[in-house]
């Protein structure tokens, strides 16, 4: 959790001793969150009121958390700069509080916008920045983007099964040479 700095330093009030920053007292909290070993760790706006740094270094210690102890993490963020949303596995995209996008971050995201809602993020534009201006829409805009993205969803999901039909159909295939060795001991 990187607090080994401040491991003598109070937790306490701000302005009677020296006490542990605004991101160390978040980390600090993941930290003893994770004594128990959860698998589901839920964290409200963990980079609420931190500055950039910060941030990503909340977000870096809930990554370590997630790798290291086998703990799905759930968290709210708001405006995350670039390299902090690189962070993430996957992100829900929420507009008016219908689904509008469901996962995987980093390029697919970026894609899935640029295919499906022929929206592209500007090179060298914060994608999170983009995701976040583009998503920020009327009720009836939010809806529409909804209504695409259940569409591409049961797209993909027809994909996988027809795709997990074909290898279950290749899997079970029989092997030529035991039918032809059984049909050979039939025959005599």
């Amino acid at each position: 959790m990187n607090l080994e700095k401040c491991a003598d330093t109070k937790i306490g009030t701000v302005g009677r001793d020296k006490t542990l920053s605004g991101g160390e007292k978040k980390r600090l909290s993941f930290g003893t969150n994770i004594l128990i070993q959860p698998s589901i760790l839920f964290a409200d706006e963990p980079t609420s009121g931190l500055d950039t740094n910060l941030a990503k270094s909340v977000v870096k210690s809930l990554r370590t958390i997630a790798d290291d102890h086998n703990t799905c993490i759930l968290c709210t963020i708001h405006q995350p700069n670039s390299e902090t949303f690189e962070m993430f596995d996957k992100v829900l995209l929420l507009s008016n509080g219908y689904t509008v996008y469901f996962g995987e971050s980093r390029k697919f995201v970026k894609d899935y916008f640029s295919a499906t809602l022929d929206l592209d993020c500007p090179l060298g534009f914060n994608l999170a920045d983009f995701l976040i201006s583009v998503i920020s829409v009327d009720e009836g805009k939010a809806k529409e983007f909804s209504r695409k993205f259940d569409v591409f969803q049961r797209s993909r999901e027809k994909n996988a099964n027809t795709s997990n039909k074909m290898q279950t159909i290749f899997t079970n295939k029989p092997n030529p040479k035991k039918v032809l060795t059984s049909r050979s001991c039939e025959s005599h």
